[in-house]
């Protein structure tokens, strides 16, 4: 096999569009970050002012989630028209049938990370009814 797992923003940045001859456009993954802070620290702020934090990263993920489509967006144009241009690049989007397919046939093996020293069913579950 040779290939690579990458979001549009690494394909475009990193130029791997240049070298590389087909993409498949598969959305089977999502990208998200953390924001973390100690139990500790938490409890230690006033309730009014974790309401406002609480209420903070509410509307700063909102402003992401968008950010980071409309970026998205731009880099797969931007990709596209570089396979367009050069005839260097050829892009598989994956129809909901095949995608349909590849999880179930992916699905197959999360029983083997059920193991809580491993990742944990209820994980898995929460990972995969993620929106």
């Amino acid at each position: 096999i040779d290939g690579a797992e990458n979001p549009f923003s690494n394909i475009w940045t990193k130029k791997f569009h240049e070298v590389q001859k087909y993409l498949t456009v598969s959305n089977h993954g999502y990208l998200g970050y953390l924001v973390v802070m100690s139990k500790k620290f938490w409890e230690s702020l006033p309730e009014d002012l974790q309401k406002d934090v609480i209420q903070a990263m509410n509307e700063a993920t909102v402003k992401e989630r968008e950010y980071a489509q409309e970026l998205n967006d731009s880099q797969f144009e931007k990709i596209k028209e570089y396979a367009k241009t050069t005839g260097k690049l050829e892009i598989f989007e994956l129809s909901p049938e095949q995608r349909a397919a590849w999880k179930e046939a992916v699905s197959k093996i999360y029983p083997e990370f059920y193991d809580k020293d491993l990742i944990g069913e209820d994980l898995i579950n929460d990972a995969l009814n993620t929106k």
